[in-house]
């Protein structure tokens, strides 16, 4: 677990170790923001020490390793979740999808990681059903314990992804904006002239001084990943 703090936000970061992809939990009493689920032995033990009771579950996109711990949270707390429309529906197709997930994640990793991913995939994936409490399209407002968050659909990298402001100062990007780390197109959904012709002219637009939580790998500046003036990020 790690802790950050950003414009008087506490914002605490559990990375899934075996794939990699982070989620991210604000406390507010007994309720708690969860972005991007994944199932945390860490992170159980910090919702119950922390004495959480209701958790509202925020989606960046689909994918398997950024929906995977749904099932968990279904199970053991009160949920209510927002996400985009084609995020809502292509979430069942993506738990069928997978193992592709977990085998280009694999792939990507030394034949140590590569064996100990796909191990552990194999003993501990589990199916959940899914239905969004509140599924938008575009663009949607929502406040949370005086948080205001407002989501906006981006294209490319899935087709249900959107980027998620908090409070207009911190941005979460999911795998659409990423630090040091290739934006992947090719995988089920995604679509690289899209991202190009679409997500790119609304990331460059966007203020530089924003702090971004991304879906994999540590915060950073939205500045640090341009230069000049353009969005400085390999595509493939």
């Amino acid at each position: 677990m790690k802790k950050f703090t950003h414009s008087g936000i506490i914002i605490y970061q559990f990375e899934n170790i075996y794939i990699n992809s982070n989620m991210y939990i604000i406390l507010n009493g007994k309720e708690a923001l969860v972005v991007d689920p994944n199932e945390n032995n860490e992170a159980k033990k910090f919702l119950k020490d922390n004495g959480i009771e209701k958790i509202t579950i925020l989606l960046t996109h689909e994918h398997f390793d950024h929906t995977m711990g749904i099932g968990w949270f279904q199970e053991n707390y009160k949920i209510s979740t927002i996400c985009e429309k084609e995020c809502a529906e292509n979430i069942i197709q993506n738990i069928e999808y997978a193992p592709i997930f977990v085998n280009y994640i694999a792939s990507t990793k030394n034949e140590f990681s590569k064996k100990k991913i796909l191990d552990t995939f194999e003993k501990e994936f589990k199916t959940f059903s899914f239905k969004s409490d509140i599924v938008f399209e575009n663009e949607y407002q929502f406040y949370w314990n005086r948080l205001c968050l407002k989501f906006l659909k981006i294209k490319g990298h899935s087709k249900g992804s959107c980027l998620i402001f908090l409070n207009d100062s911190i941005i979460f990007s999911g795998d659409s904006i990423l630090n040091g780390i290739h934006i992947v197109t090719k995988l089920p959904g995604g679509n690289k002239k899209d991202f190009i012709n679409k997500t790119i002219p609304v990331i460059e637009s966007l203020d530089r001084n924003l702090m971004v939580f991304a879906g994999h790998g540590l915060p950073f500046v939205l500045s640090d990943v341009f230069k000049d003036d353009k969005l400085n990020v390999i595509i493939n």
